[in-house]
């Protein structure tokens, strides 16, 4: 004996589902989520800028300097294993506001450092934010689209950070 439609109880997944990709709710929440993966972006493309700055103000090596970006993506390893248990515990997304905060924090901390060892401690954290911010908003992102959207949710995400990449990529003479 089969449930009849009339009285079948909706969920949110039957809603998100039945909805389209390209719709009013799916495409705020993308742009919603896509702040803080834009934030992230322009965090990754700031040290590019003030690299060579640092080398000449602090006498740096090129070793040096590219430690700072190794601490960045050292950051970002250690911040995916922390952040992913603490949004088990404290939701997601309070975690995404917390992250997006903690982020623009110690970037900000990062522009004002005065010694090399400051500079690549705050570094490290801005790296576990980073990490933090970009699970979170693959989750939020996928959570919020039919499975078979999937993909085109994760690479809507992605797109706010494409300009960054690339001028970084220009600006060290690759391109």
């Amino acid at each position: 004996m089969g449930m009849s439609v009339e009285n079948k109880t909706w969920t949110i997944n039957d809603f998100i589902e039945y909805l389209p990709f390209y719709n009013a709710f799916t495409i705020k929440i993308l742009c919603l989520i896509n702040v803080p993966t834009f934030v992230a972006g322009f965090i990754l493309y700031v040290n590019v800028l003030i690299a060579p700055e640092l080398q000449c103000e602090w006498k740096l090596t090129t070793f040096e300097i590219s430690l700072i970006s190794i601490a960045f993506y050292i950051g970002e390893g250690c911040g995916s294993f922390y952040w992913g248990r603490t949004a088990d515990i404290y939701g997601r997304k309070v975690i995404l506001i917390v992250v997006t905060a903690c982020m623009i924090y110690f970037a900000l901390l990062s522009s004002v450092s005065d010694s090399f060892a400051s500079h690549m401690m705050m570094r490290f954290f801005v790296g576990a934010g980073y990490n933090g911010c970009f699970i979170m908003t693959a989750v939020y992102s996928t959570e919020f689209t039919k499975k078979a959207d999937h993909c085109k949710a994760i690479l809507f995400l992605r797109c706010p950070t494409l300009p960054n990449h690339l001028k970084s990529i220009e600006e060290s003479g690759e391109f």
